[in-house]
């Protein structure tokens, strides 16, 4: 099923859908802002060990083998996945630091 074909079938077009995104993609664009910032404060970086392990994590997410997934993981992809467990390091440093009333 193609994208216009699952619009029509939720009763949607391209303008509502995106629309109705905007929130959401607004919220996400602020957070990795958010994410970047705090990974430059704090120098945080990643090993190719934690890499390796996202890695393998998507990989089963999508039931991929794991070698077929590494080839695809080349270049920008590599480079996005670094950044996405930079991120996720991140999001845990905050949380751990948060304090709760």
């Amino acid at each position: 099923m193609d994208f216009d074909n699952y619009l029509q079938m939720i009763g949607s077009n391209r303008m509502a859908f995106a629309e109705s995104m905007k929130d959401e993609v607004e919220t996400r664009i602020k957070n990795e802002y958010v994410f970047d910032a705090v990974v430059e404060a704090e120098n945080i970086d990643v090993t190719e060990e934690e890499i390796e392990e996202e890695i393998e994590r998507q990989a089963a997410t999508y039931n991929q083998k794991i070698e077929d997934f590494k080839k695809m993981m080349q270049g920008e992809m590599l480079d996005y996945v670094r950044m996405d467990v930079k991120r996720k390091k991140a999001m845990d440093l905050l949380i751990s630091a948060a304090k709760v009333n």
